[in-house]
């Protein structure tokens, strides 16, 4: 979500430098802060909701492992999740992937929508800005891509 802002800005810097003014406004900024939160508030709530609470024989083995291995045991969190039950596959544990994938999947439709038109922008622009400013473009399209 934050790499989907991150192009967000990085293709208004492209495309229209005049409008990054936005990301100064206190709405604007209260609105990326509250999609953040909103969006981590989802993603928690499916796993919560979802992950079943019994103990299986494989996540104690887990446990018992990671305690011999790191020194250090783990009592909260997310340490496995277990997909097969008696020979049939927990419907939660598919349900949690399938939701936890699909809010992802937005995410990254979205990032890869702005990564394809600043690439575009940059390369429209190739023609009209200075050559120093279109390198310096493509170079920090690269670094966000790296990340």
């Amino acid at each position: 979500t934050l790499l989907t802002i991150h192009f967000i800005y990085r293709y208004l810097a492209v495309v229209a430098p005049e409008k990054l003014r936005i990301f100064s406004n206190w709405k604007f900024f209260a609105s990326l802060a509250f999609y953040l939160v909103a969006h981590a508030c989802l993603y928690t709530y499916v796993i919560l909701a979802l992950i079943p609470e019994y103990e299986t024989l494989e996540l104690t083995e887990a446990r018992s492992q990671l305690a011999i291995r790191i020194d250090r045991t783990i009592d909260n969190g997310w340490l496995s999740i277990s997909y097969w039950r008696n020979g049939q596959i927990v419907e939660n544990s598919l349900l949690l992937i399938v939701i936890a994938n699909f809010i992802q999947g937005i995410n990254l439709t979205i990032t890869i929508g702005f990564a394809i038109l600043t690439f575009r922008a940059i390369r429209r622009t190739a023609n009209h800005a200075s050559k120093s400013s279109n390198k310096f473009q493509m170079q920090l399209f690269v670094a966000i891509c790296a990340q």
